[in-house]
């Protein structure tokens, strides 16, 4: 080749790196220089480690023409080659053969150093591998760092990512679509795990920034108990003071919630966790439920005795006692918890969720079992818990009569029959008008005026309506019911006695116009 072509070989070449290395800066938003420098070091590093360690190499960058030239200032002057194994060992990298050096020096002699520049081709393929990997390398390595300098300034807050993928140990998501970021397994909402689908987006708390982490640098968890201590810090002052401390949170959003607090060292000897979070008569507690859609929020005083917390955060329900259960595979203790059967329900809680929130915030798996189970499945335990066996006897009467009274509250059965056979109203109505002497006209305008009888005869119907109600909830409580049989003779005999006084009078009767027959028993 001829030394005019391989000059414009060498500049088509150095023209298209140049290129190369613009558009990489631009692409990556980099600085050009980086590049350049990063190009440079690895082409000297090919040049000291693969040819010549006192190689003495200058790179000249020609920014206006878009161009670079790499020269070697001491490449060694070589005989000829005459055959192709000759040719094979000279290394155009290093040595220049006298026949092209004498052109540019003709006092030069073989053995002699000279000036080159480089032909960016003569390089094998390995060393082009190799400055992509190193451009590679370099370049992960720079946007580590911009993620670290950038997130670590977002620690604590809420952002946006989407779920990438569930990986065994964890969850990894996307953050602004470029910016891997893991939620590890004690960090997820395990309710909101089994919902989660890829391509989701979903709110998550920044944690930490790990630049040594393997899977992503930006550590995440979900969002619901981070909400939850925002709104302490801002509600409660000993919180955001330092004095009582969050120790854990758990959370149904919407729904539930547990959270777990201890003074400080910093807290006076008046100052009283749970009670300074929840506020006089429940005003901030309360504060913050609402800002939370009306959530059930349970305060917990925390303690080192692992069982002692347990029996904290299953509250309200009662604990009798705590049997730890060894376990190999768990990372958390287990631990059987024994209940009074009247709050095993209670314990477990609507949707399980007692239960739940109380082993998240403890760090433990809690199996609820009632003291009946308990027997039956033969353990052995004592009242070592937070409830005597007088109480649990209390809370069994107190169920007991609770029943009772709603037993007692039952409605009696529609079919009851409480007719009244009136059929001999008239005639008690006449012997009251005779044995007072009283003609048809004198007995009406007493009737109406002086006695007021409609008075008398509803006071009259009013006492039957109490004794027949009396008459139901005998029933009810004796369980013992009435035939129609009976009910009916019992109302006569009480009609009856309370009218024995009257006596018919046709035209009475006539003129009030008033049928007896046609009140119904709701009416009595």
């Amino acid at each position: 080749m001829s030394e005019k072509k391989q000059a414009k070989v060498v500049s088509e070449s150095a023209k298209l790196i140049f290129t190369q290395i613009d558009n990489l800066s631009k692409l990556r938003n980099v600085d050009k220089s980086f590049i350049v420098n990063l190009f440079k070091e690895e082409i000297l590093k090919t040049i000291y480690e693969d040819y010549d360690a006192d190689a003495e190499i200058e790179f000249n960058f020609d920014e206006e023409n878009a161009s670079f030239t790499i020269t070697n200032l001491n490449k060694t002057v070589v005989a000829d080659p005459k055959s192709a194994t000759e040719k094979d060992s000279v290394e155009p990298i290093i040595d220049v053969v006298y026949s092209e050096a004498i052109k540019e020096n003709p006092n030069i002699k073989i053995g002699d150093t000279f000036a080159q520049e480089i032909n960016f081709g003569n390089f094998p393929k390995s060393v082009y591998t190799r400055i992509l990997q190193k451009f590679e390398n370099e370049f992960k390595a720079i946007d580590k760092q911009k993620i670290f300098d950038e997130y670590s300034k977002k620690i604590g807050e809420v952002v946006k990512a989407t779920v990438a993928s569930k990986l065994k140990q964890g969850l990894l998501l996307k953050i602004a679509d470029t910016v891997d970021a893991f939620m590890p397994p004690n960090a997820i909402n395990k309710k909101l795990l089994d919902k989660l689908y890829l391509g989701q987006t979903i709110d998550v708390y920044i944690e930490n920034v790990n630049s040594e982490n393997k899977v992503a640098q930006v550590i995440v968890s979900s969002v619901e108990g981070k909400i939850l201590e925002k709104l302490l810090h801002k509600e409660v002052p000993e919180i955001s003071q330092g004095l009582i401390e969050v120790v854990s949170t758990a959370r149904f959003p919407g729904e539930r919630a547990k959270i777990v607090v201890k003074k400080t060292e910093k807290a006076g000897a008046g100052i009283e966790a749970a009670g300074s979070v929840i506020g006089e008569n429940g005003s901030r507690i309360d504060a913050i439920s609402r800002q939370l859609d009306g959530e059930k929020i349970d305060v917990i005083e925390y303690s080192s005795d692992i069982k002692e917390l347990i029996m904290n955060a299953l509250s309200p329900a009662k604990v009798i006692d705590i049997i730890e259960k060894p376990s190999k595979t768990n990372k958390y203790p287990n631990f059987i918890v024994i209940v009074p059967q009247v709050q095993h329900t209670l314990a477990i809680g609507g949707k399980g969720q007692n239960v739940s929130l109380a082993s998240s915030v403890a760090k433990a798996r809690l199996d609820i079992l009632s003291d009946k189970e308990a027997r039956e499945k033969g353990f052995v335990f004592a009242f070592n818990g937070n409830i005597t066996e007088e109480e649990i006897k209390a809370l069994e009467s107190g169920r007991r009569l609770r029943a009772n009274f709603k037993k007692g509250k039952q409605q009696p059965p529609q079919n009851y029959n409480t007719n009244i056979d009136l059929s001999n109203f008239d005639e008690d109505l006449q012997a009251i008008r005779e044995s007072l002497n009283f003609d048809d006209k004198d007995f009406a305008k007493e009737f109406y005026a002086e006695s007021d009888i409609d008075l008398h005869l509803e006071e009259t119907l009013a006492k039957v309506k109490d004794e027949i109600e009396e008459t139901k909830n005998d029933e009810i409580e004796d369980k013992d019911p009435y035939s129609n049989e009976k009910v009916k003779e019992d109302y006569e005999k009480i009609a009856k006695t309370k009218l024995k006084d009257f006596k018919k009078d046709d035209d009475l009767s006539a003129d009030l116009d008033f049928d007896l027959s046609d009140i119904g028993d709701e009416e009595w």
